[in-house]
């Protein structure tokens, strides 16, 4: 079913989404729709603090890549925006299939993605302008059809007027970006399973946050990063 409404985030949702982030190597979070730069989710190739055990108040953080989701999705802007996709048409998503897919997209960046690391590397310049000009586009189209075979793995990828215009286009860029780059390379580690391994510290910054992991969440371990976020903000 396809409708005009905002889709809201369940604690559920959050626990599953957490569990498949987690066999990709990387923790999940909820932003809000502005947080990220006006994006559903977010990929970040920067680490981040992790915590092992959020049961416990006393904790040691360790630094992994980390998955953002928003809290809400509104769908008509969410198709509206899909229409405009450089190739799969984000429109043909049905409701019940929007937060699964901006997830995948989202793991499709991690695991199925030429690096930007490796292109910063390059020691061939003409080379490397070369693939520095298409490498956004081509890891975003490799992210939608990641996303899409895991979500309708059955059905044909709809294509938008720009992507059926520029699929010569695309095939060229990727054969560019073969020739000099690794394309999903990265090494997975899984994290821990359970809904109280390895989460992000910035799920413990806010009550309502904590409430999305689980009601077994140290209430100290969350007052301690509540405090510290307002010594932060009043230091800025």
């Amino acid at each position: 079913m396809k409708s005009d409404v905002i889709l809201r985030l369940t604690r559920g949702q959050y626990r599953k989404f957490a569990e498949i982030a987690k066999c990709s190597g990387v923790a999940l979070e909820i932003c809000t729709y502005t947080e990220p730069e006006k994006a559903w989710g977010r990929y970040s190739l920067w680490a981040m603090p992790i915590f092992p055990d959020v049961r416990e108040e006393r904790q040691v953080a360790h630094e992994r890549g980390v998955i953002s989701l928003a809290s809400a999705i509104n769908t008509r802007t969410f198709r509206e925006c899909g229409r405009t996709r450089p190739e799969l048409d984000w429109s043909a998503l049905a409701d019940d299939e929007i937060y699964s897919f901006v997830l995948w997209h989202e793991i499709g960046h991690r695991v199925d993605n030429f690096s930007l690391v490796d292109l910063m590397c390059m020691q061939n310049v003409e080379a490397r302008d070369e693939c520095h000009g298409r490498i956004t586009c081509v890891n975003e189209v490799l992210a939608d059809r990641y996303a899409w075979n895991r979500v309708c793995p059955d059905k044909p990828r709809p294509l938008t007027k720009r992507g059926v215009e520029r699929q010569e286009e695309f095939q060229d860029s990727l054969g560019i970006l073969n020739k000099y780059l690794c394309r999903g390379c990265l090494k997975i580690k899984p994290l821990q399973p359970g809904q109280y391994h390895d989460v992000p510290e910035s799920m413990l910054r806010t009550s309502a946050k904590a409430a999305f992991v689980g009601p077994e969440v140290s209430q100290a371990l969350v007052q301690q990063r509540i405090e510290l976020q307002r010594k932060i903000s009043a230091w800025r």
